[in-house]
């Protein structure tokens, strides 16, 4: 895909090098764009376009290469959707106990792992790596409100960006 949008660059008329090219690479490889269509949209053009008067070209060429991806706003609407179609989930008292059960075995099965997997996961966070393949692996040994509490503590409270 990405190959396709330099090419939808070129045949535009924007004047992009390799250089600008592989620039944009090694940014994405820093995770500048933060997973985000919109934020590559903007890191992208700030490396590929040289002058203003291009933008409308690279406007043009970045929807004619990315029309089609769903963005995490279009996907969010959907899980949105889907969870209104699932019914209230009501618990009895002995299904609760068992549940808390199951938490409290699984958190005395791990103790031992769990505060070194949560400790890697703070310093990814830190560092702005790739959270969610360490949260992958956290939750292996930390339930959810163990890696909650740990990012938490790490980034204070989540707030979307706009």
């Amino acid at each position: 895909m990405f190959i396709n949008f330099f090419f939808n660059l070129k045949a535009h008329g924007v004047p992009v090098s390799l250089h600008e090219w592989i620039t944009l690479h090694h940014a994405l490889s820093k995770n500048l764009n933060d997973c985000s269509l919109t934020r590559f949209y903007h890191v992208a053009r700030s490396i590929l376009v040289k002058n203003e008067i291009f933008f409308d070209r690279y406007d043009l060429a970045f929807l004619d290469t990315f029309k089609d991806i769903e963005t995490t706003d279009e996907m969010l609407e959907k899980i949105l959707e889907g969870l209104k179609k699932v019914k209230e989930l009501k618990l009895s008292e002995e299904e609760k106990r068992q549940q808390i059960d199951n938490l409290a075995a699984f958190q005395a099965r791990h103790g031992a792992e769990t505060p070194e997997a949560l400790a890697q996961l703070q310093r990814v966070a830190e560092q702005r790596g790739n959270l969610f393949a360490e949260m992958m692996e956290t939750v292996k040994v930390a339930s959810l409100g163990q890696v909650s509490g740990a990012l938490y503590e790490v980034g204070g409270i989540y707030r979307r960006n706009m």
